[in-house]
């Protein structure tokens, strides 16, 4: 296998195509940090917690193929480990190297951010352990996404704060993590569906409770953030999205789930579009936030467009 083939195979290891969605949800949880303490943001603190998103989600997918290398040989025969073109220690080390990596950056930022990243890293493991043997592994893969929002937040703390704020924060940024929560469980319930006619009924009605739950997350977010007149707009490029995954892209079942994570990031705009909204044209709006505000509103369907564009070069799953 020559240099650009082995390159290929570690994209599609890294599921590279996802990971604007990483960046994007630790970008949420920077400006839930932003909106209620500090209208400066820490660039440097921010970078870091990106990396370590990044870093996290990467560490996961080596694992997860290295668990999986048995039940690949039979099933997924066109991976990097059942074709030898790595070995099982490679994917191992590269694994910890992440694991550690992210880890370390998050503590960089700030303590509270580095016991996030240690909660992210219990649920990959317990999820590359047990996902092949139980649905309800839905569960800690979906709080593996849901936390990036709250490290995100509490990787920017540049001071102690008073309790009530502190728990703003975490409130919001948990709710935040909570409506990405249920769109994951719902996005594998609803693979689950497909690929098993034998409960494809059940599963596809939970799936869709799961995707409605998500939409209605935005009355919970709108009171703690006390944004009022621009709430309702926050689900409608989520809700359009997932039309048009129903729709357009419903068949077959691997377009159908790539299309379902390259719509992660509209997710955030639950919680972005009313901050970024607020910005420009709240008592919140200055010079200063503006370029942020911007960023909020455009970021999350840039990264869409470049979750599909990478998909073009290594699967999303």
């Amino acid at each position: 296998m020559n240099l650009r083939g082995r390159t290929h195979s570690l994209l599609a290891t890294t599921r590279v195509a996802n990971i604007p969605s990483v960046v994007c949800n630790v970008w949420l949880g920077a400006m839930i940090h932003r909106h209620f303490v500090n209208p400066v943001m820490d660039w440097a603190s921010l970078t870091s917690l990106i990396a370590a998103g990044v870093c996290l989600y990467v560490a996961g997918n080596f694992l997860n193929d290295w668990m999986d290398r048995g039940w690949d040989r039979q099933h997924r025969p066109e991976r990097a480990l059942p074709r030898g073109l790595f070995t099982p220690g490679n994917y191992l080390t590269l694994a910890v190297i992440f694991a550690a990596a992210g880890t370390a950056l998050a503590f960089s930022t700030h303590r509270l951010a580095g016991a996030t990243a240690l909660c992210i890293l219990l649920f990959i493991v317990i999820y590359t352990i047990w996902h092949k043997r139980s649905p309800w592994m839905v569960i800690p893969m979906g709080l593996c996404r849901a936390l990036l929002p709250i490290m995100g937040a509490l990787g920017m703390l540049t001071v102690d704060l008073n309790a009530e704020i502190l728990a703003k924060i975490v409130v919001v940024a948990a709710l935040a993590g909570g409506a990405l929560f249920f769109y994951i469980a719902g996005l594998s319930l609803s693979a689950r569906g497909e690929t098993n006619p034998a409960r494809s009924t059940s599963v596809k009605a939970l799936s869709l409770v799961c995707f409605l739950i998500t939409a209605l997350m935005i009355f919970p977010l709108s009171l703690p953030l006390q944004i009022s007149g621009w709430w309702w707009l926050a689900p409608v490029p989520y809700l359009v999205w997932w039309i048009v995954c129903q729709t357009r892209c419903r068949r077959p079942i691997s377009k159908y789930v790539s299309a379902l994570l390259a719509g992660i990031p509209l997710i955030d705009c639950i919680t972005l579009i009313p901050l970024a909204l607020w910005m420009l044209t709240g008592v919140d709006s200055n010079a200063a936030a503006q370029p942020l505000a911007i960023i909020s509103l455009i970021l999350p369907p840039l990264a869409v467009l470049f979750a599909l564009a990478l998909q073009r070069l290594a699967p999303a799953t």
